[in-house]
Formats: C-alpha cells, structure tokens, sequence
C-alpha cells in the first residue's frame, strides 16, 4: 500500500465528516469543508506534524490568482476543467508549492528550536534519518552556513518561503517531495477522503476549485485550528518546552484559539441564512 508505515489515519466512514448527503441532499461546498476539518481536528490520529503541515500548505491555496503567492506557477486548472474564482471545475497542485512550506515550516522548527516532531515508535520514526524532514532541512542549513561561512550575510542562512520556491533548492524540495509522497498524502487522505484526489504519478494532487474559494474565506481560521493542532502535539513530543504555541507561528497562535469552533459556528451562521446544517 503506498504511504504504508506513515502517519496513522482512521478509516473514511459512511456518512462521516466531510461525506455529502443526508435529508438536505449534496452539502454546499463551504459546510462540506467545514466538516472535514472540524472531523479531523476532533478525530485524526497523529504520530508526527507531517499531516498538518501538509494541510497548511493546502490552506495557502486561498492565495491563488493574487500576484503575491510564493510558488503560485505551481496551481492550475485542470485541463478541460474550468475553474476560478466561480468555484466551478478542478484545480491541479504540483506538490512543489507543498514541498516549499513543509521545508520553510521545519527549518523554522527544526533550526529555530530542535524540536521533535515525531513519536518513539512511530512507522515515521524508524525511517532512515536522512528521509526524516528535520534531517533534511538541518543539512541543508548546515550546507547553507558553509557556504556563507567565508564573509557571506549570514541573515542569508536563514530562507524565506520565496526562496524555497526557487530554483536554489530544487534539490531540497525535490526530497521533501519524497516525504511528502511516502509519509502524508495517503494518510490525509484518509482523515479527509474527498478533499484531494492524487493523481497519477504522485507527483500532483487535484482537488475541487470550491476549496479555493472556501480558503479566501476561512484560511486564517483553518491555520488558527491547526496551529492549535500542532501546539498540542509538539507540546506532547516536547515536554520540557512550555508554551509551544507562542513559537509555530506568528501572533494568532499566542491566543490558544480553538479555531474549531470557529468554524462551526461559521457553518451554523450559514445555516441560519438558509445553509444546510453541518
């Protein structure tokens, strides 16, 4: 099975989060997304942050069409399919604009505070250390400290997202790549059976165009929620590091929002405007 030894994922249940269906018939896209999230930050089993990093990464799919978005060449519509802002049709993702924030979040993690971001035990964790993302990413900054040891900026050492998605570190993102490919697709999946289909060679993923448009709305409110989730869980890998959630990102975390309920009460809101209930 690919992705076996990865991140834990429960099975999809009939009728679950994130399903369709039900007395009012096909959910509207925005309380369908609801659910998948509100379903996997109450029920996903997780041995490592591979998961939510892979769905931060999604999040950013909110950005596309702006001129700002770093790695945005990397998402299209599928071929044949439509697409936009509408929300009609199929959007493609090389997972390139993936590998990008999985590598910039785990530098920032890894270089920034050491921490551990996978369970004793875990199928993850008896990789070999080199196909382990925080192995990746702190010899790519020891390369990176080499290379700028000789009189370089040494503010240089330290990437932004844009130049992860640079052809300076297609030899990172290309590993990351693998990661991606081996440890997490096939896991979110099944947390969340319909948010993205991978496509054939595993090297891209096509999900709805609706999902664009669910994160312009409620991409700051997903990251809140999944900052919160991978607070708890390197809180839990990391005893002796207190207060984790002032460190995985910038100043929402600080609050602990369980961004969750958020979401739902979203859904209810849309409910009370007609919305099928969530």
């Amino acid at each position: 099975m690919p992705g076996a030894g990865g991140e834990g994922g429960g099975a999809a249940r009939p009728g679950g989060e994130g399903g369709e269906g039900g007395e009012g018939g096909a959910l509207p896209p925005s309380v369908r997304y609801i659910r998948m999230f509100n379903g996997f930050f109450r029920d996903a089993a997780m041995t490592s942050t591979y998961k939510v990093a892979l769905l931060r990464a999604l999040a950013d799919v909110g950005g596309y069409g702006g001129d700002c978005l770093a790695g945005g060449h990397w998402i299209g519509t599928l071929d044949g399919s439509g697409g936009g802002s509408g929300g009609g049709g199929r959007m493609v993702m090389d997972l390139n604009f993936a590998a990008a924030r999985f590598a910039k979040f785990y530098w920032d993690m890894e270089v920034g505070f050491g921490f551990l971001h996978i369970a004793p035990g875990s199928g993850i964790r008896r990789r070999p250390r080199r196909l382990l993302m925080s192995r990746l990413v702190a010899a790519e900054a020891r390369r990176r400290d080499d290379a700028t040891a000789g009189g370089g900026d040494p503010s240089c050492a330290v990437p932004s997202l844009d130049e992860l998605a640079s052809p300076a570190f297609d030899g990172l993102r290309k590993r990351t790549v693998a990661v991606i490919q081996r440890d997490v697709l096939d896991a979110v999946s099944r947390d969340m059976p319909g948010l993205y289909e991978v496509m054939p060679g595993r090297r891209h993923v096509s999900f709805g165009a609706d999902l664009v448009c669910f994160m312009r709305e409620y991409g700051p409110a997903v990251k809140r929620a999944l900052n919160h989730k991978l607070a708890v869980l390197l809180e839990s890998l990391n005893p002796s590091a207190a207060h984790v959630a002032t460190k995985t990102d910038e100043a929402p975390l600080a609050d602990r929002v369980d961004a969750a309920r958020r979401l739902a009460g979203a859904a209810a809101g849309r409910q009370g405007r007609g919305g099928a209930r969530p």
